[in-house]
């Protein structure tokens, strides 16, 4: 796996930066409870950060059921890692989404 490019590594410290301060939380805090390991392990590839600005271009197209098109890419990344591990894995049970 490639390593966490220092630009990548910026844009998801702003990012929690970003969330903590709208969460009234520090970004340690907002790291912990609100951020999906996987995301922050997304940073640590090319491929990934692809695949997450792929995933918000299909949010685009899909209903918004309550979520913005951040939140619904978010989902549908997530979704496809679950599906992708779950085939990797005998058991196929790393993590349930709704």
């Amino acid at each position: 796996m490639m390593s966490t490019t220092k630009p990548s590594q910026a844009m998801l410290r702003g990012a929690i930066e970003r969330a903590a301060g709208e969460l009234g939380n520090t970004p340690a805090v907002c790291r912990r409870a609100y951020v999906h390991p996987v995301i922050m392990q997304a940073y640590e590839s090319r491929q990934e950060v692809e695949r997450l600005r792929a995933a918000y271009e299909r949010a685009a197209n899909q209903r918004g059921h309550g979520l913005n098109q951040v939140e619904k890419a978010v989902l549908i990344y997530l979704r496809e890692y679950a599906r992708k591990a779950g085939a990797r894995s005998r058991k196929g049970t790393l993590f349930q989404l709704p």
